[in-house]
């Protein structure tokens, strides 16, 4: 059975002012229909690749923080993992309950951001971002986990620069057409590609340092082990 907690204002923790994105819980609200149809998902391979990484067992607790409608949150939790889904946007965690169900597999959501993050939540072999770390205090973020993650386990950052599918190659096509009709869009599209590439790659430095126990980079994932 799934269950749905709400963690208490009183647990949130001090934001930092050197925040890049100012928190907005209700960001996303209206893009919750067109996440749940459009999202590309994270193919199988690199779910199980995460999984071996991370000494992954049936029943080894994942925490997926900024869930969205549990793309990653479902994915582990066919693994047979002990998920809890943590996202800020309550329309967000109804999506992901109820894909869930939809996948015959259970979850713990939770409304809250990483601004809650409080050890109460208990030890998780694995956490897990999925396209949402850019959102948050990255180095507060980072360290609240380091006390949250087991010895042996990991922070898996997940991103979708580099997602492949076999037979899905969609990307060059509207590329393509973006040249051909929308020429000043185009241009717009590639320096944005570029912004977020150094974004991305911000990110896993800043993951990589905290590893302990090593890291390992595949496709659209970045794993730092404890």
């Amino acid at each position: 059975m799934q269950r749905e907690q709400k963690i208490s204002a009183g647990q949130q923790m001090t934001r930092n002012a050197a925040m890049t994105v100012p928190f907005e819980p209700h960001r996303f609200r209206s893009t919750v229909p067109y996440y749940v149809r459009y999202r590309v998902p994270d193919p199988n391979r690199l779910i199980a690749f995460v999984a071996e990484r991370c000494g992954l067992e049936r029943a080894s607790h994942v925490l997926d923080l900024g869930c969205g409608p549990g793309q990653l949150a479902i994915a582990f939790a066919r693994l047979g993992s002990a998920v809890t889904a943590i996202d800020p946007e309550p329309r967000m965690l109804a999506a992901a309950r109820e894909r869930a169900a939809a996948a015959g597999v259970s979850l713990k959501a939770i409304e809250g951001s990483s601004y809650d993050l409080q050890p109460d939540l208990g030890r998780f072999r694995l956490v897990t971002l999925g396209r949402s770390f850019h959102w948050m205090d990255r180095g507060a973020t980072l360290a609240l986990l380091d006390r949250m993650v087991e010895r042996g386990g990991g922070t898996a950052l997940f991103g979708d620069k580099r997602i492949e599918i076999r037979g899905v190659d969609w990307r060059p096509l509207v590329e393509r057409l973006q040249e051909e009709f929308v020429p000043a869009r185009a241009v717009s599209a590639r320096a944005s590609l570029g912004s977020r590439s150094g974004a991305a790659r911000r990110h896993d430095r800043l993951c990589l340092n905290r590893g302990g126990r090593g890291h390992a980079r595949c496709g659209a994932a970045t794993i730092a082990r404890v």
